[in-house]
Formats: structure tokens, C-alpha cells, sequence
């Protein structure tokens, strides 16, 4: 529905003249609950009509448009824009079912580059240490200076390599080909082409995230052709929506991942699993317990953040493992004593929570949701307590986890259930004494049991228990992992 509809949902949409009663505005809100309608989202200015009346200038959101579910299923990122006034009291409303492509604007990432660069680490100290207000947690703020900083003296100096090697080429070009060179500027403008090639292959080598050489010949050429061959196995040209229509726009496609995230993560069974587990016997005895709650020390901080690896994709605001480690002598202080306020307080700010979704074709021009595979890139703040708490637990992971269960414990692997799922399957088909004295259940655990069916499982159990002795082992194949469960 696009129009004039000379009607408003509360005062917030009108501006001058008198307050309008309550009940003034319930034909319209009737109306549009009836139909379902929701408005599309807009831009530009809202108030699209404007008039004198007695002596007051009074503006109004009369003019809008509004879709139902399948509108929006249809045309999920449809908009409103709300066009300048030309002769008529009222604003052009004009309707785009498609968002136009924006100018592409890159975010901050901490160049390596940066760290041989002269002045760079005066330039991080003096916004670290610079006035802060109370208003919010200090390393949030220091780090947002940081940023500011680091973006403003790359704008003051040439820090584009490849800029800086052709004119360093350029130069000793024209000192060797004068009549008489000077060796001085020669051997500096050597050695200045020299360290732009560093920087290049640095640049590129951190793009290309080559975990593989460590040392030797660092070549260029071989680091941009893997980027490029990169970009085009994970480029995403286009998304299939809920009723198969292909989108190749960036804003719809991220409006799909967002609708298909949405559902995937909702419940629709919000209910307590306590009293499931209620007769679960607890694991962690009050030796572990105290080890796992003890205070956070200095060098476990160190460590976690040390134990990070440099070269890790940034979290949403661009900091790497390198940043941290280089540059700890700086910031280590009041980065330790927000991550011990954590783990005595139980909180931190939401902006370390903040992760950023990556979504890796698992093939050749997916089309669908489901043939993306999300990461998530965390902030470093994130990973260091997170890294903590791996260390503590990872001394009493033996003894916590289940024998049955093969991942997550030193020396097990998770190939190890499938294997052992296979043969019994197998040896159920093909081994006449297997087939009479075993059975094999299999349980997709994906969605969430309810109690009826949990209370199911039981009685099943109890009933092979009491009525079959014979039956000594049961399989349960939870989704991709399996475990077996002694029956006596």
C-alpha cells in the first residue's frame, strides 16, 4: 500500500499545532493490524507534507508505504525514500525493491607493516596514554584512540608500499643516469626500494595467511596470486531466499543471512532443561573448583594473550594477536586489570562480545544458506579470557569428560565414534551372535528433547533392562558424534 493516507499513528509523527486525542489515531492502527501491514524501512526526510494553518507551519507523515509478510518475503530489502518537494505540499515517495550498492568503505585492521614504520610506536603511546573520560571501560576507549591515531598518521606519510617502490625506482633512475651520481643518495635510495619490497611482501604475506613458511624466499607474486585465487573460491555472487529467488545485491544477500541466522537460532521450545538434568551426578569436585575459581595472576594473562596466535583474523575493531604482543609493554597494564575485573565482577563491556560472522563456501557458487560455512571472528579481548579459562580447564578435562565421548581430550579423536559406529552397524548385518545380543538406536539430538520424550527413552530402556537381559549395549548416534551406554 503506497499513498496519501492523510492519517498518523501518535503525535510523534506531526509536528506543530495542537496534541490530537488517542482515539484519533485507532482507525488507522486498526486497519493496518487487520491487514498485517508493516511500513518498509526509509530515508530521507519522513515528514512528507507541510502547510500553514491559521498562524502555525504544521508537518505531517501523511505519504508512506507499507508491505505485508509476503511483500517482505518477496522483496526483503525493499525501501521507502522520501524525495525532495517540487511544487506540491507533498514529498515524492519513491520505492526501491532493491537497495542501491553503496560506495564500499574499509574498515580498520592493524597493518604489520606498521610496526617497523618510524614513530609508530610513539604515535600507539601517546594515544594510549592520552586523556580519557569515565564514562566508559578504558581499553575500549584507548583502543578507539589507537585507531584514530594509527588511520591519521597513515594519511600523513607514504605507507603504501607499492607506491613508495616506484618512487624509489623513479628516483635512482634519475641519480644514475645524471652525470655525476652521487653514491650517498644512490645507497639511500636502495635501501629505501629495499624496505618497500619488505613492506610489499609483509602486506601481502599477512593477505595471503600462509601458515606454511615460516622462512626463506618470501615471493610477492606467489602471495597475490593466492589472495586472488582466494577471492574467487570464497566470493559469494549470489543467494537463493525462503521462496527461491536468486539475489545478487550485497544488502539483500546480508539480509538473507541474517533472516536464515535468525531462525536457525530461535527455540520453539523455550523452556528449562534443570530438571532433565537434575539426576546428573556433578563431576567437578571442590579441589577443581578451587583451582577454577582462584585469582587471576599477571602472567596468566600474559600467557593467554601470548598463546594467541599474531596472524589470526581481527575481530570487529581490527586489533590482531600481533598488535597486543608487540605493543604489550604499552598496553599490558590495563588490559591485565580489565580482564582480572572480569573474573571478579562475572561481566564486561558488549562491545568485546561483539563477532563478526564469515561465511566459507563448503563449494563451488553456493547459492543456498546451507552451502556456507560460518566462522566467527572474535575480538583479541574476547580470546584472552577465553584462553584463560581453556588453561584451567584443561588439566581436569580427563577426568570431566566421559570416556565414551572422543573429542576435546588430548590423544582422542572424534573419528574415533564414527568408526566404532560403522563397525557395530556393520557387525549388526553381518555377525549372527551380534545381531541377537545387541540393537542399535539411533537419536537426532539436533532439536531439543521434551520431557514426554526423554520420559520415552527411559521406559525404553527400563523395559530391555527387565526384559531382555541378553541386551548388554546400546548405541546412541547423537547427529554426527556417537556414544555407547552399558546397559546391566
Amino acid at each position: 500500500m503506497l499513498g496519501d493516507f492523510n492519517a498518523i499513528l501518535h503525535n510523534g509523527e506531526k509536528r506543530g499545532g495542537p496534541r490530537r486525542g488517542d482515539s484519533a489515531f485507532l482507525p488507522f492502527k486498526d486497519m493496518l493490524e487487520s491487514c498485517e501491514m508493516l511500513e518498509l524501512s526509509s530515508k530521507g526526510n519522513p515528514f512528507t507534507w507541510g502547510g500553514k494553518r491559521s498562524d502555525m507551519w504544521i508537518q505531517s507523515r501523511l505519504d508512506r508505504c507499507f508491505g505485508n509478510k509476503n511483500w517482505f518475503r518477496t522483496f526483503p530489502a525493499s525501501f521507502q525514500e522520501f524525495l525532495d518537494k517540487r511544487g506540491s505540499d507533498h514529498r515524492p515517495v519513491l520505492v526501491r525493491l532493491f537497495k542501491i550498492t553503496e560506495e564500499y568503505r574499509g574498515n580498520f585492521r592493524f597493518d604489520k607493516r606498521l610496526f617497523n614504520q618510524p614513530n609508530v610506536k610513539e604515535v600507539i603511546s601517546q594515544a594510549w596514554n592520552g586523556i580519557h573520560s569515565q564514562n566508559r571501560p578504558l581499553v575500549l576507549e584507548k583502543l578507539k584512540n589507537c585507531r584514530s591515531a594509527l588511520s591519521r598518521w597513515k594519511r600523513e606519510n607514504n605507507s603504501n608500499s607499492l607506491t613508495r617502490i616506484t618512487q624509489a625506482r623513479a628516483a635512482l633512475k634519475v641519480e644514475q643516469s645524471s652525470a655525476f651520481p652521487s653514491t650517498e643518495v644512490v645507497w639511500t635510495l636502495k635501501n629505501d626500494l629495499c624496505k618497500a619490497n619488505q613492506d610489499e611482501e609483509t602486506f601481502w604475506s599477512q593477505k595471503s595467511r600462509a601458515k606454511w613458511m615460516h622462512s626463506g624466499d618470501k615471493n610477492t607474486s606467489f602471495f597475490h596470486a593466492s589472495v586472488k585465487d582466494n577471492r574467487g573460491k570464497q566470493n559469494i555472487n549470489q543467494l537463493c531466499d525462503v521462496n527461491g529467488n536468486l539475489h545478487k545485491d550485497e544488502a539483500t544477500k546480508g539480509i538473507i543471512a541474517e533472516a536464515y541466522f535468525k531462525e536457525l537460532f530461535t527455540s520453539s521450545d523455550p523452556r528449562s532443561f534443570e530438571d532433565l538434568f537434575a539426576d546428573y551426578p556433578s563431576r567437578v569436585t571442590d579441589g577443581m573448583n578451587t583451582v577454577l575459581t582462584a585469582s587471576v595472576s599477571k602472567n596468566e594473562v600474559r600467557e593467554a594473550v601470548f598463546g594467541i596466535r599474531s596472524s589470526s583474523a581481527p575481530g570487529a575493531d581490527g586489533f590482531t594477536g600481533f598488535f597486543f604482543q608487540k605493543y604489550w609493554s604499552i598496553i599490558g597494564s590495563q588490559v591485565i586489570l580489565e580482564v582480572q575485573s572480569f573474573f571478579l565482577q562475572g561481566t564486561f563491556p558488549k562491545e568485546w562480545n561483539f563477532t563478526q560472522l564469515c561465511l566459507l563456501p563448503k563449494k563451488k557458487n553456493p547459492v543456498k544458506m546451507s552451502d556456507l560455512r560460518p566462522i566467527s571472528l572474535c575480538s583479541v579481548l574476547y580470546k584472552i579470557i577465553s584462553m584463560i579459562m581453556v588453561r584451567r580447564l584443561q588439566p581436569f578435562l580427563s577426568d570431566l569428560v566421559s570416556p565414551n565421548q572422543s573429542a576435546f581430550v588430548t590423544d582422542r579423536l572424534i573419528s574415533d565414534n564414527i568408526l566404532i559406529a560403522h563397525e557395530v552397524v556393520h557387525g549388526l548385518h553381518t555377525h549372527r551372535t551380534v545381531s541377537k545380543e545387541f540393537i542399535a538406536i539411533k537419536s537426532d539430538m539436533s532439536k531439543a528433547f521434551d520431557k514426554v520424550e526423554w520420559n520415552y527413552v527411559k521406559a525404553l530402556l527400563e523395559a530391555l533392562r527387565f526384559h531382555q537381559k541378553w541386551v548388554q549395549w546400546i548405541m546412541f548416534m547423537i547427529t554426527s558424534v556417537s556414544f555407547s551406554l552399558l546397559i546391566n
